[in-house]
């Protein structure tokens, strides 16, 4: 009976922890940005979120003034590199998207007017602050700071796994204890 007990617990809380991370969700949260060069302000509205492990990363540019037509928008590079090993985008605004050996990004035609884009990509890695630039016609806006997006840390998610760990001993010792009777 002990034994069926431990096992109970362990199960419920490994599900615990399974459904606390299929419920993880970033956003939508919009962040307003001042430009490096020219003038006008960007807004980029974000979102990650976390599906069957795999993250989906969707941002929302635009320009606040009139005129200023999206060029390009790359997150990371090499000063901010990004795991890009499992990268695929899936929606590029009107643009072209590329996945680079460290970064991601996209391009618009200044023919093509795009005043507003919605562009995702998904990746198995978790989200974290990046840094990120967006070019129009005139305008470049860039880190720092970087585009804010909340992760847990290395510590807590360790920490989380200590406090699981006696279960797992009390567990294993009740099953060997059968075992040996």
């Amino acid at each position: 009976m002990k034994k069926l007990i431990m096992v109970a617990v362990v199960a419920a809380l490994v599900t615990a922890e399974r459904s606390a991370q299929a419920n993880f969700i970033i956003g939508p949260t919009t962040v307003a940005f001042t430009p490096q060069t020219g003038t006008g302000n960007l807004d980029i509205t974000y979102s990650v979120d976390l599906t069957a492990a795999l993250y989906t990363y969707t941002y929302v540019l635009t320009p606040v003034l009139a005129g200023d037509y999206l060029t390009s928008f790359t997150i990371g590079g090499n000063a901010s590199p990004l795991f890009t090993s499992t990268m695929a985008i899936t929606q590029s605004g009107g643009g072209t998207g590329s996945v680079g050996s460290n970064s991601v990004g996209w391009t618009w035609l200044l023919s093509q007017d795009v005043a507003t884009a919605t562009v995702a990509f998904t990746s198995q890695y978790g989200p974290g602050a990046n840094t990120f630039t967006v070019n129009d016609n005139g305008t470049d806006w860039g880190s720092p700071p970087a585009i804010p997006a909340p992760v847990p840390e290395a510590s807590t998610t360790l920490a989380g796994a200590l406090m699981i760990l006696p279960l797992g001993i009390g567990a294993f010792r009740a099953l060997r204890k059968e075992r040996m009777a």
